[in-house]
């Protein structure tokens, strides 16, 4: 489980009104859970690189 902008490990953070939210500790700005109870699932699941495996074709290469 890491920040998939910066590949930070989230913190748990106490906010302004008393309510929690896990966050990236490096930036506001990437993605963090809504306040409230503590939602490790949310960040699992809006915060995951999708990672497309690389398909090799037959390359062609042109040579002059």
């Amino acid at each position: 489980m890491f920040c998939k902008t910066c590949g930070a490990r989230p913190v748990i953070e106490l906010a302004p009104e008393g309510l929690y939210v896990v966050k990236c500790p490096n930036d506001d700005g990437h993605y963090q859970t809504r306040m409230g109870l503590i939602d490790i699932d949310d960040w699992n699941r809006n915060n995951t690189v999708n990672v497309v495996p690389e398909i090799e074709f037959n390359h062609q290469y042109l040579f002059k």
